[in-house]
């Protein structure tokens, strides 16, 4: 959202800056319209000869004209990056320095522009290839302790708390599992005590569920042990 709004901000704010001053009007050439109404002038109240106020048209004085200085209703024109060269010919109404000023944050738009869509494109590719790939990274080194060595070791069991129960209630079937997986033990039961598919079978004995093997109700833990090799065995080389 952030990179959004960043561009966002760039591309708006080099369209602001071209529009000022905001008053849609462009300053005339000196004709000659404006030098034959040189001088004073009386002004009269519409329909009769009462004088209201009194006019000066000095030498200094311009005519303007209406002029489009919003580069988004401009029609037929597709104004992007909002540059001075998409003024109208013949109504142009930047001074100098706002020509520079807008030049620079309609480039700068631009490069803001090409780097935000660079950054989701490498996210998008990046994400993509992720599908295909690995993105776990280890950190750390091999300390050649192997897991089933170390003294505290357990695994993930699938357990569901009960209040009526001191112990978890394991959702699997303990069979053929080293207890030493398991991070308690009760000295009165043994852990088949807690093995809910035990009491699944009791209920369900005799329907199709507990017959058809490859409907599974609970989860599956298989454990392999490493091979315990005689140390006698092994002959030296």
């Amino acid at each position: 959202f952030f990179s959004v709004a960043v561009a966002a901000m760039a591309v708006v704010g080099s369209y602001m800056w071209t529009g000022f001053p905001y008053d849609n009007l462009c300053v005339n050439d000196p004709s000659e319209a404006i030098l034959r109404y040189q001088g004073t002038w009386d002004v009269y109240v519409h329909g009769s000869n009462t004088t209201d106020q009194t006019v000066t048209v000095e030498e200094s004085f311009y005519s303007v004209r209406f002029c489009r200085q919003e580069y988004f209703r401009m029609k037929g024109v597709v104004a992007f990056p909002a540059l001075p060269s998409f003024q109208p010919d013949g109504d142009e109404w930047m001074n100098p320095d706002q020509v520079k000023l807008t030049t620079i944050y309609g480039w700068t738009s631009v490069g803001v522009l090409v780097l935000v869509a660079s950054i989701f494109l490498r996210n998008m590719i990046v994400s993509f290839l992720n599908l295909f790939r690995g993105t776990y990274k280890p950190s750390g080194r091999d300390m050649n302790v192997p897991f089933s060595d170390v003294p505290a070791v357990c695994a993930y069991i699938p357990q569901v708390r009960s209040m009526n129960f001191a112990y978890p209630l394991l959702a699997c079937d303990v069979d053929g599992l080293d207890e030493e997986l398991f991070e308690w033990s009760d000295d009165d039961r043994p852990y088949s005590y807690y093995d809910l598919t035990r009491d699944a079978e009791e209920l369900l004995r005799g329907s199709p569920i507990t017959k058809d093997g490859s409907k599974t109700v609970f989860t599956r833990i298989r454990h392999w042990p490493p091979e315990v090799v005689d140390p006698g065995s092994v002959r030296p080389v």
